[in-house]
């Protein structure tokens, strides 16, 4: 927070990074644990609070939000784990008067929504950019100055056996998207393993050790 607001008075650009589209990756029940799935797809679906849906990211089926438990009639269901909406909503609490803007499916509804956003970026009407891995597949800013990544443990531990390296990728890549101007960047990435393998070879830039 303390390198968002020195970047922000400097009226430099903000990349936040997190592969979690909507507002919460799923809802549960408290009571018996139960975990709305897609009735297609067989996982769990993905809370949008902005359309109060719950969505399959595989096939797109929707569904509105169970106010009962369909497993136990319970009336406990909680939001499980963090999307792009609830960190858009998070900085907007943290900063009121700052633009942010978000850059995933959702965003991205009709053919011009994804050169509109990044125009606005690129142009000063958005501080702060919200997305998910669409960030850092080869777009080009300039003047990025920081780069944050909350809670990178979940791309090192998507149960995959490709899980590292495809966590290699999008933080390599990614991390490419900071200093392309004048300025150098800095990328910062949130982890309860700093010395994880992948992460000291994203720091080393060293892909072959993977």
């Amino acid at each position: 927070i303390s390198e968002i607001t020195e970047k922000l008075k400097r009226k430099q650009k903000i990349i936040v990074y997190h592969n979690r589209k909507g507002y919460a990756p799923f809802i549960q029940c408290s009571l018996c644990g139960h975990t709305t799935q897609c009735v297609q797809c067989d996982i769990a679906l993905t809370f949008y609070k902005s359309s109060n849906q719950q969505r399959c990211s595989y096939c797109g089926y929707q569904q509105q939000v169970p106010k009962v438990c369909p497993a136990c009639n319970g009336n406990e269901l909680l939001l499980k784990g963090v999307g792009t909406e609830k960190i858009v909503e998070e900085l907007n609490i943290i900063f009121p008067e700052i633009k942010i803007g978000r850059f995933d499916q959702q965003s991205i509804k009709k053919r011009n929504d994804f050169q509109k956003i990044l125009n606005a970026f690129e142009s000063g009407e958005i501080d702060i950019l919200v997305g998910t891995q669409l960030l850092a597949k080869g777009i080009d800013f300039e003047d990025v100055a920081l780069i944050v990544v909350p809670d990178s443990d979940i791309l090192l531990n998507v149960p995959d056996f490709r899980s590292h390296e495809r966590a290699f990728q999008q933080l390599y890549q990614l991390s490419g998207r900071a200093g392309r101007g004048k300025n150098q960047g800095l990328v910062m990435i949130q982890s309860y393993q700093p010395n994880h393998l992948v992460l000291d070879a994203v720091k080393q830039e060293a892909y072959m050790e993977l």
